[in-house]
This record gives structure tokens, sequence and C-alpha cells, in this order.
């Protein structure tokens, strides 16, 4: 029986443009108190609701930011897709299925990943297993050793490190399965 090619989502016809170039996606905490913009390949940039730097301990800060970590990831994707429905000129909204038993390998794998990513001083650090449990830890002292927009750069460079670990980890296990 034959099967339909698969899409390859990194490669529109006629195109070699990165394919992320054009990502904007936007999360909140369901409060509104912290939120994080993505552009592109991996740029962030970390907000926070007025005055609440000054109010929040960073154990809720902690959890607030795992929260985001996860609601910036969903909101990722869904951008993602939307430029491969425009690049490919019909809606995407999942991967191809896997064809085969390398295929098979790169899924497992992929869903195995543990990426992580920190801050340029290690205080701040995110970790995603499998991009689907998420942890954000700060160190004791954290709040107190940055400013507000400090804070927040350190945050969107410890986002964007882990970001960068795991198209690191793709491409070495592409590399692995695929050759």
């Amino acid at each position: 029986m034959n099967q339909p090619a698969p899409v390859v989502l990194g490669t529109p016809p006629g195109g070699r443009r990165d394919p992320l170039a054009d990502l904007d996606a936007h999360a909140s905490t369901p409060d509104g108190r912290v939120g994080v913009r993505i552009r592109g390949r991996s740029s962030l940039t970390v907000t926070l609701a007025p005055g609440y730097y000054d109010q929040v301990t960073e154990t809720e800060l902690s959890r607030q930011l795992t929260q985001l970590a996860r609601l910036a990831f969903v909101q990722r994707t869904r951008a993602y897709y939307e430029l491969r429905s425009r690049a490919f000129g019909r809606t995407v909204t999942r991967e191809s299925s896997s064809y085969g038993a390398r295929d098979l390998s790169f899924t497992a794998g992929r869903a195995s990943i543990v990426a992580s990513g920190s801050s340029p001083d290690g205080r701040i650090r995110v970790t995603a297993a499998g991009m689907e449990s998420w942890t954000v830890d700060l160190e004791p002292g954290t709040l107190a050793a940055y400013d507000e927009a400090g804070f927040c750069a350190a945050v969107a460079a410890a986002g964007h490190d882990l970001i960068e670990d795991q198209f690191r980890q793709i491409r070495r296990l592409k590399d692995e399965i695929y050759g």
C-alpha cells in the first residue's frame, strides 16, 4: 500500500529559510502577572505586572514561571503550526506520522530529551523533560540579587539557553538515527 510522502516541516516548498524566523507567540499566567513573548527561533522577552516583583516570593515566582513555561510551549507550538500551514498552503496541526523504525526511534528519543538552561550567573535554572514536564528553579537570594529588569533578562536568557539545548539535542539525535 502506498503511503503519502511525509511533509518535512522545516522545508517549505521553494525555500530554505529558517522556518522559525517569523514565529511570534505570547503567553501569560492565568492571573496575568507573568508573561513571555517568543520571537523567532529562541528570542524571549519576559515581563512582570507592575509592582509584582516587589511583593512576590521566590517560591511563588518559581511556581508562576514553571506554569508560564508550560503555557509558552503550547503557544509556541500553535504559532509554529500556523507558520507551517501558511508555508504549505494547507492546515498543518501536527507532525507527519512515523513511517518506519527509525522514525519511531526518533520520536521516542525526542520524548526522552531533558533540556536545560540557566541564567548567566546560574541562579535561575529551567528544565524540560520531553518538553512536557517543566521546572523553573530560583536559588535562594535570587530576587535580592537582581532588579526587576535584570531578573526578567536573566529568566529570558535561561529560557533561550533551554531552547538552544533542546535544538542541539534534537540535531544530535537526528544525526544518530538518520545519519
